[in-house]
């Protein structure tokens, strides 16, 4: 074995000693000569241990699973083998050319590049590590539970990447690879995951646990994304691809596209309350139900488990859409009556306001409709909640002030509806105490004009979004 041992301001005169190294890990050690005080190990040939504060290798080494307690920057060019590093200070590895396998026992906050790697990767402890893998292949990341930021750009090829990331607020970008296996949190974790896939391919995302989670793909094509049950936030843009999977938590999904790219995607939504928004072309296709799941022609998208979608419904099991929107798809009569008051009494959509992210909230809307189906699940009786639901300030500063007339072609007005007769006989019935304001709002929601202007499908409702007054 070959050894140089020197000082970070004799680094330059080493390298130029070494013809074995490769440019790129001369300029890695260059930048060594930043940690003054430092002692570099230049080492070839098999190696087992190294004392040194930086390690360095050279071509053909093998790390015999070599131990470095001292090391606080590891560079191999060319190299194979196991090695660990147990210094208690943040390990800095620039991994180049290599097929190391790299375990760093600390819980540091560690840096390691990984590129042009065939084989080998990192394994780091619960630090807050970061990450970056440049044209690897078969390279395989490990972290721990701290709040983890790992980067995979495959521009020049990286494929076959796996990565592992545990419960922390973990940071992950994949761009331009290919076959990436990506792994983030467990069953019983609550970190927030942020993932975005780029101009990627045959991306495999596994997200665990319970937290909340932002994912984006940008003309992500061929994914498997599937998520725990969590509140989670999908924003797909361009001309994405794959399926998706979310737990019992509340989805918001994004659909963006511009009028070249296609969206063809398959969505099993799971329990909770789930919400698709659609923006730019994206709003210019054609909806319908098949089979119980909702499908998009003019792309191949197909939706099951969705509550609320950003479009506007027609009458003929079909939605053209409009960008200003809601429409909220309802599979039985308690979701459908809740979504129809909204529309009829209010005369707004389902909109509370937005979240910390500027996206539309819905509490609303989920809480109503699953109290009216406990209700119709006890004792088959909503009328309680009804009365409940309108007997409410933004309820009684809208109407209080207006006469029974106004009062009846507001609601008219808000369904759309101009049945002349229909309105006649319920100002009527109002005027002579036969019914009471609440009940007019929801014997007019519940009626068969209702149906018939907001839209049905046999078993599942489309209940047509307020378009004048849109937040989405």
């Amino acid at each position: 074995m070959a050894q140089y041992e020197a000082t970070s301001d004799q680094i330059e005169q080493l390298t130029a000693q070494d013809t074995g190294l490769s440019d790129a890990v001369k300029e890695a050690i260059a930048q060594l000569s930043a940690a003054a005080d430092k002692t570099v190990a230049v080492v070839t040939g098999t190696v087992s241990s190294s004392n040194a504060d930086a390690v360095v290798t050279g071509q053909g080494t093998t790390l015999n699973n070599a131990t470095f307690n001292q090391a606080t920057a590891i560079v191999v060019d060319s190299t194979s083998g196991n090695a660990t590093a147990q210094s208690q200070e943040a390990v800095t590895a620039d991994l180049v050319n290599s097929s190391v396998n790299l375990e760093i026992t600390n819980n540091a906050n560690n840096t390691v590049n990984i590129s042009g790697a065939t084989g080998g990767g990192v394994k780091a402890g619960d630090g807050n590590n970061e990450v970056t893998v440049t044209d690897g292949k078969d390279a395989s990341v490990e972290l721990g539970n701290g709040n983890n930021k790992v980067s995979i750009d495959g521009e020049q090829g990286a494929e076959n990447v796996s990565l592992t990331v545990g419960d922390g607020n973990n940071n992950v970008s994949v761009q331009n690879a290919t076959n990436t296996s990506i792994t983030m949190g467990s069953d019983s974790g609550t970190g927030r995951q942020t993932l975005t896939l780029s101009q990627d391919t045959g991306t495999t995302v596994e997200i665990k646990g319970k937290g909340n989670n932002e994912l984006t793909l940008d003309n992500s094509t061929d994914a498997s994304v599937t998520t725990g049950d969590g509140d989670d936030l999908m924003n797909l843009q361009g001309a994405v691809s794959g399926t998706f999977k979310t737990g019992a938590g509340n989805l918001e999904m994004t659909l963006d596209q511009t009028a070249q790219e296609q969206a063809e995607i398959s969505v099993d939504a799971g329990e909770g309350f789930d919400m698709l928004r659609l923006l730019g072309n994206a709003v210019k296709h054609l909806f319908q139900f098949v089979n119980g799941k909702f499908h998009m022609h003019s792309a191949d998208v197909t939706m099951e488990g969705v509550n609320v979608v950003s479009v506007d419904a027609n009458q003929d099991n079909k939605i053209t859409l409009d960008q200003d929107s809601i429409t909220v798809l309802a599979t039985n009569e308690e979701d459908s009556l809740v979504a129809k008051l909204y529309k009829v009494a209010l005369g707004r959509q389902a909109i509370d306001g937005e979240d910390g992210w500027g996206n539309s909230t819905l509490g609303g809307i989920n809480w109503w409709m699953n109290e009216f189906e406990k209700a119709a699940d006890n004792d088959g009786s909503t009328e309680h909640l009804v009365r409940s639901f309108l007997n409410c300030d933004e309820f009684h500063n809208k109407y209080d002030s207006m006469s029974n007339e106004e009062y009846v072609n507001t609601l008219f007005d808000n369904l759309g509806s101009t049945d002349a007769d229909m309105k006649a006989e319920y100002l009527s019935k109002l005027n002579s105490g036969r019914l009471d304001r609440e009940e007019v709002a929801w014997q007019l929601a519940d009626s068969d004009e209702a149906v018939k202007l907001l839209g049905a499908d046999g078993e599942n409702y489309v209940i047509d979004g307020f378009t004048t007054e849109s937040n989405s």
